[in-house]
């Protein structure tokens, strides 16, 4: 198994009015909310914040632990 990282944007809006469209190029900003920490996550996956993630991604929770392949990229 892996653990990963996905980051997740929340937009708080008025009741009756609608998410704005394409806010390409605008600035907001951050606030970073209260961390609990899962009872697996090592020290090290921990300690490596993933509070400035861009959101829309998926990113691995430890350095080089991600997927490998088992047998070369050979044709």
């Amino acid at each position: 198994h892996w653990n990963i990282r996905v980051p997740v944007r929340y937009a708080i809006v008025d009741k009756g009015r609608s998410l704005p469209d394409d806010e390409y190029g605008v600035w907001r900003a951050y606030i970073p909310g209260p961390r609990e920490r899962a009872p697996w996550i090592s020290d090290e996956d921990w300690e490596n914040g993933s509070d400035a993630l861009a959101d829309g991604g998926i990113y691995m929770a430890g350095r080089g632990k991600g997927p490998r392949l088992l047998t070369p990229l050979e044709g």
